[in-house]
């Protein structure tokens, strides 16, 4: 929960509701193809979702970070563990 009660949602970084698992097999595959660095993350998802500004996008870098979908190593993000099964599986119990 946000500090004034709200409840924290990814759905603005995978591009609303509706989009999430595309939005989120999308990313995965662009990190997979282009271990791009934090700034073409930002591009990314500027390009490719409603997200916000780039502390927005570090937060949920953060969040995907601590459950191992990518890696952050210097200024280059790699997909984690679970990142690479869920590109190899598709199987969506590999994220929840």
């Amino acid at each position: 929960m946000a500090d004034d009660g709200r409840r924290m949602s990814t759905d603005r970084f995978y591009g609303g509701v509706e989009n999430r698992i595309s939005v989120l097999q999308d990313f995965l595959a662009f990190i997979d193809a282009e271990q791009p660095t934090r700034q073409g993350v930002y591009d990314w998802v500027a390009e490719h979702t409603g997200g916000g500004g780039e502390s927005f996008v570090d937060r949920n870098l953060g969040f995907f970070e601590s459950i191992h979908l990518v890696r952050l190593e210097d200024d280059t993000c790699q997909l984690g563990v679970y990142g690479t099964r869920y590109v190899q599986t598709h199987d969506p119990f590999v994220v929840l």
